[in-house]
Formats: C-alpha cells, structure tokens, sequence
C-alpha cells in the first residue's frame, strides 16, 4: 500500500495517509502544493461536456488548515468501537461529497 506524506504549509512533516484520505485533501481545496510521483490517479463522474474528472495524487502534498487524518487514528489502530466506525464512514462520505 502506498502512502503520501501530509506536510503543513511550512514544510514540517505531519502524517502519513492513504490515498483515500490524501483524495479527501484534494476535493477540499485544502492542498497548497504538491511533489514527488503520482502513486495513483483517481477518476470520478462525467461532466455535460463529457469529461471526467480526475485527481493525481502525488507522493507529498502540503495542506492547509486542521489534518484530516487526526479524526482517524483510533480507528487505523483498531481501537474504534461500531459507533467510531459508524461515524468515521459518514465522515468519510461527506469530506468526499
């Protein structure tokens, strides 16, 4: 599994997350810069003009603004209970809506 490096504005390393979590920084604006390879290439719907929309996920992004893997922690290391899970799924959700 490959993961991205989350780093404040200033450079200062903060987290590594998935590209799942790392697409939830893109679709909210919340990437100020970008460096390294694309690990993945993640495709959504098709706009009227019949384009897809697409976000590349590079190896290092630098966000802004509260991380969002801090809401996750006790649930990667398995300490979440089924309501944890319940409202990490529909956090999840909503960040990508």
């Amino acid at each position: 599994m490959s993961l991205v490096l989350v780093v404040d504005k200033g450079g200062m390393p903060k987290d590594w997350v998935n590209f799942e979590l790392a697409a939830c920084y893109y679709a909210k604006e919340k990437v100020l810069w970008e460096i390294g390879n694309t690990i993945k290439t993640m495709f959504g719907g098709h706009n009227n003009h019949g384009e897809q929309s697409r976000i590349d996920i590079k190896s290092i992004i630098g966000v802004s603004g509260p991380l969002l893997g801090d809401i996750t922690h006790s649930f990667v290391a398995g300490n979440a209970s089924n309501a944890s899970v319940t409202s990490f799924s529909s956090l999840v959700i909503s960040l990508v809506i």
